[in-house]
């Protein structure tokens, strides 16, 4: 008979312990899945999201023999403000050499545009 309260006694021991590990290991999913929720998904989605700019790289589209189709090729247009320009005149004497324009059609130009930028000259 105290054999078996021993056996008894140490069964619902370790059956108590267990009871009490079961209940600590569904407290903690209760803490980690409930109340820290929040937490734990913008965590998840930091790890396996990222907005990441890749900017595009221009070149050249071949065909299948090698052969170039479209070409990226850079230059520069001369704007200029009209409304912003003094004088028109002098402005155009300077500027007409270096772009290789007529001096008179650059003033004009120049002369009649507003306050909106004017393409003076593209392919620069």
């Amino acid at each position: 008979m105290v054999e078996d309260k021993g056996r008894r006694w140490r069964l619902l021991a370790v059956l108590g312990v267990c009871a009490v590990g079961a209940i600590l290991v569904v407290a903690k999913l209760f803490y980690v899945q409930v109340v820290r929720q929040d937490y734990y998904r913008d965590l998840a989605l930091q790890e396996h999201w990222q907005k990441q700019v890749v900017p595009a790289r221009r070149g050249t589209i071949r065909a299948a023999d090698g052969q170039p189709l479209a070409l990226s090729v850079g230059y520069e247009t001369l704007y200029a403000v009209p409304q912003r320009i003094a004088n028109a005149q002098a402005v155009a004497g300077r500027l007409a050499p270096v772009i290789g324009e007529a001096p008179a059609l650059l003033a004009e130009r120049l002369r009649a545009g507003g306050d909106q930028p004017v393409a003076i000259r593209s392919g620069l």
